[in-house]
C-alpha cells in the first residue's frame, strides 16, 4: 500500500463509520506521515504550528485506533492499516457443504449467492438462496 492507497482506504473506513472524509489537512497529515516526515517538517511544510499538526493528528490517529481495533500512533500506522486491509476478506460464491437434498427439494432451492465476510473479530457466512414457484409436495421414505 502506498501512501494514496492508504489515504483512499482511510477515507472508505470513515465513510463506513461516520459518514465523512478525511478533510485536506489530515490527508496531508497521512501522506507525510507515510514518508517518515516528523510532526514538525510537515507544519512546516503546510505552514501551520507543530501543536496543532500533533492536535489534529491525535485525533484522527484516535478514531482509526477505534475504527481498526489496536492502538494506532504515527509510527505504527503503515503496519496497523496494512494488517487490517490484509484481514478483510470477501468471498464471493464461496462453495457451501454439500448436503443431501431430496432431488424435488435440489431443483425447488437453488443458493444464489453465498459470501463470507470475515475481519478479525469475527466471521460470517450468509447465503441467499430462493426457492423456486413451484409445488414440491410431500417427501415421503
Amino acid at each position: 500500500m502506498n501512501a494514496q492507497q492508504a489515504v483512499r482506504f482511510i477515507d472508505r473506513l470513515l465513510d463506513r463509520a461516520q459518514h465523512r472524509k478525511l478533510n485536506d489537512l489530515e490527508s496531508a497529515i497521512v501522506l507525510q506521515i507515510w514518508e517518515y516526515n516528523t510532526y514538525k517538517s510537515i507544519a512546516e511544510l503546510l505552514s501551520y504550528e507543530t501543536d496543532y499538526i500533533k492536535q489534529v493528528a491525535a485525533r484522527l490517529w484516535k478514531l482509526l485506533s477505534k475504527l481498526l481495533g489496536e492502538n494506532i500512533c504515527k509510527g505504527n500506522i503503515r503496519s496497523a492499516l496494512e494488517r487490517y486491509q490484509a484481514s478483510i476478506t470477501v468471498i464471493a460464491d464461496y462453495e457451501p457443504i454439500a448436503i443431501e437434498l431430496d432431488d424435488r427439494l435440489k431443483t425447488a432451492l437453488k443458493v444464489s449467492e453465498t459470501l463470507m465476510i470475515s475481519d478479525r473479530r469475527q466471521s460470517i457466512v450468509v447465503s441467499i438462496a430462493t426457492i423456486a414457484n413451484t409445488s414440491i409436495g410431500s417427501v415421503s421414505n
